[in-house]
């Protein structure tokens, strides 16, 4: 009688999961593969990559955030000082979009595994999730550097471009690989993995926004307002 008792309780709870679960188990099924960790190969190396992989995202959107305000800054005073038409800055944009392009194909040639055995995406995974980092930070740092040296927008800006290219190619090359390096092939939950993992995305995204945005407005600068009200009176007086 006890047996069925339990029984029926235990029925009640799965039929009613949102008001037995606690936070931490509603978070651990959002944010993390089924039947965690039995459904990884290596639970402690996977929460550990987790970790840092979150923690480098959000801090690329707070770089990214002051590195587009750079952008729109430098774009602003181009657009300002010199009365560039907006057809001037699109060709500029269009100009950078397509350099990027063929250095990804360039890039994705060279390094693909027919050419080149020795050195590639699949041999050398961790040398390239690496690299996609190192050069995104370079793209962003150029971005910075925008409103320094407005002369050379056209330069600045391709380079920028081609640094963020090369980034996307290597981190949507090298994230299957090590997708399919935790995910257990008899049971096939990559496709879970993968879920989770653009639940995370998602999560550190809205995060980031949000800091982001904070962030912007606390690194605002009196300077910049003024040169840019500067740049204005020079244009309508002139």
């Amino acid at each position: 009688m006890t047996k069925i008792c339990k029984e029926d309780v235990k029925e009640v709870s799965d039929s009613n999961p949102l008001h037995t679960r606690s936070l931490y188990e509603t978070l651990y099924e959002i944010f993390l593969p089924h039947n965690f960790p039995h459904s990884v190969h290596d639970p402690d190396s996977y929460l550990k990559y987790q970790l840092f992989d979150t923690l480098q995202g959000l801090c690329s959107y707070l770089r990214g955030a002051l590195s587009m305000r750079g952008i729109l800054k430098a774009t602003t005073l181009i657009s300002l000082s010199s009365n560039s038409s907006v057809d001037s800055i699109v060709l500029t944009w269009l100009l950078r979009d397509g350099i990027s392009l063929i250095s990804s194909l360039l890039f994705t040639t060279i390094f693909s595994p027919s050419p080149s055995p020795r050195f590639s995406f699949s041999s050398h995974l961790k040398e390239f999730r690496l690299f996609a980092d190192f050069i995104n930070d370079v793209g962003m740092t150029l971005d910075l550097l925008l409103p320094i040296c407005p002369n050379q927008y056209l330069l600045i800006m391709t380079l920028s471009g081609v640094c963020k290219t090369l980034c996307g190619v290597c981190a949507s090359v090298t994230k299957p690989l090590i997708t399919n390096h935790f995910a257990k092939t008899k049971t096939g939950n990559q496709a879970d993995l993968n879920a989770k993992e653009n639940s995370q995305e998602t999560f550190v995204t809205l995060l980031g926004l949000a800091l982001g945005a904070l962030l912007t407005k606390l690194t605002e600068s009196e300077s910049d307002n003024e040169n840019e009200n500067d740049v204005r009176v020079e244009m309508f007086t002139s």
